[in-house]
C-alpha cells in the first residue's frame, strides 16, 4: 500500500464518522451545489449556511435567479460581502439558462464568471464524480503538513493532493480535507492526538508551511453625509468590485476623524451634486475589509436643492435598496 493511498483511507475512514452536516451535502444538484461554493469563497462556513438556506427558499433553480431583477438578487446576498459573486451568479445564471445545459467537467465549469480552478473542481467532482483534487488555502496547509513541505509550489500541492484522491469517491475525498482543517488541523493549535493522519504526519502539529508576513491593512478615514430633502434621505450608488451593485452614503476620504466637516461640503457638491447645510453628528463606524480598513465619521446634513445624482429615498423604503453592512449600520441609526 503506498503512503498515498494509506492517507486516502484513513482520511475517509474519519470522514465517514465525523462529518460536518451541512445542508449542501444533502445533494447533488449543480444548482445547489454551485450556490453553495460561490458563496463559500472567502467565507466562513457558519456564515454562508444561513445564506444558503434563505437563497434557496428564494431561489430554487437557476431559472428563479435568471428571471429576478438584480437588486433583488443583491437584496438576497446583503451581508455576505463581495458582491461580485452575486452579479456573477446573476449573470451565469441568464447564460445557464439560455445554454440549456450544465457543464461537463470541471474545465467547463471554470469558463463560467467568477469559477476559479478550486470552485470548478470541487463542483465537478461532486456533481460528477470528476476524480479532480480541489486545493485551495486549507487544503494547501494540510498537505505541507503531512508531507513535511516548508515552501510548496501550486504544482506540487496538486499534484499530490490528486495522488491521495479516491478515483471512486472524489467528492468526499476534497470535502475529508476541508473539514480535517476546520476542525482538528487549523493554522493555529492542530489537535494532533485526534487526527486520523498523526501515524503518517511528517510534521506532527508543527508549524507548516512557513507563513510569509502578511501584509499591512492600510487605514483609511472617511466622512460621511446623510443628506436630507423633506422628509427623505440621499442614497448614492456604491461603484467598484466589492459593493458594486448596492447603495451607500454620500462620502469622501479625509485625513483623520478631527476634520472640521464644513471644510469639506463644497467636495459633496462639486461630487454628489448636493448643496448643503450640515447638521448633527450621526455615528463614528469601524469596518475592515480584506484590504483595507475604514473609520467613517457620518454627519446628517438638510439639502438645500432636492437637485442630486443618487436617490432620494423614505425611511419605510431603505430596507428595500442592497447594502453593504457599513451603509446598513448607518441607515439603522436613522430609524429612531
Amino acid at each position: 500500500m503506498t503512503f498515498e493511498t494509506q492517507i486516502r483511507q484513513n482520511l475517509l475512514a474519519w470522514y465517514d464518522q465525523h462529518r460536518r452536516d451541512l445542508p449542501w451535502r444533502h445533494t447533488t444538484d449543480p444548482y445547489a451545489i454551485w450556490i453553495s461554493e460561490v458563496m463559500l469563497q472567502q467565507t466562513r462556513v457558519e456564515t454562508v449556511i444561513p445564506y444558503y438556506e434563505r437563497w434557496l427558499a428564494r431561489f430554487p433553480n437557476v431559472e428563479t435567479l435568471a428571471q429576478a431583477p438584480l437588486i433583488a438578487v443583491l437584496q438576497q446576498w446583503e451581508g455576505l460581502g463581495y458582491y461580485t459573486r452575486a452579479r456573477q451568479l446573476h449573470c451565469t445564471a441568464h447564460r445557464l439558462q439560455e445554454q440549456g445545459t450544465w457543464p461537463q467537467t470541471a474545465a467547463d465549469w471554470q469558463q463560467l464568471p467568477g469559477i476559479g480552478p478550486y470552485s470548478a473542481a470541487a463542483i465537478a467532482a461532486i456533481v460528477l464524480a470528476e476524480p479532480i483534487a480541489a486545493v485551495d488555502g486549507n487544503v494547501r496547509r494540510l498537505i505541507c503538513r503531512v508531507f513535511g513541505i516548508d515552501t510548496p509550489d501550486r504544482s506540487t500541492v496538486q499534484r499530490l493532493a490528486q495522488a491521495c484522491l479516491d478515483p471512486q469517491r472524489p467528492g468526499d475525498t476534497n470535502q475529508a480535507w476541508m473539514d480535517l482543517g476546520a476542525t482538528l488541523c487549523p493554522a493555529r493549535r492542530p489537535q494532533c492526538d485526534r487526527c486520523p493522519l498523526v501515524g503518517l504526519c511528517q510534521t506532527r502539529g508543527d508549524r507548516r508551511p512557513i507563513a510569509k508576513p502578511r501584509p499591512t491593512v492600510p487605514l483609511q478615514h472617511r466622512l460621511a453625509i446623510v443628506p436630507w430633502w423633506g422628509d427623505r434621505v440621499g442614497l448614492w450608488p456604491a461603484s467598484g468590485r466589492l459593493l458594486g451593485g448596492t447603495w451607500e452614503f454620500p462620502s469622501c476620504e479625509v485625513p483623520d476623524r478631527t476634520v472640521v466637516p464644513t471644510a469639506y461640503l463644497p467636495t459633496f457638491a462639486a461630487d454628489f451634486g448636493l448643496t448643503l447645510e450640515l447638521g448633527p453628528h450621526l455615528a463614528d463606524v469601524n469596518h475592515a475589509y480584506s484590504h483595507r480598513r475604514l473609520r467613517v465619521r457620518a454627519y446628517r446634513a438638510i439639502s438645500t436643492t432636492s437637485g442630486y445624482g443618487g436617490q432620494w429615498v423614505s425611511l419605510p423604503q431603505l430596507t428595500a435598496y442592497p447594502m453593504g453592512k457599513l451603509a446598513r449600520t448607518l441607515a439603522q441609526a436613522l430609524v429612531p
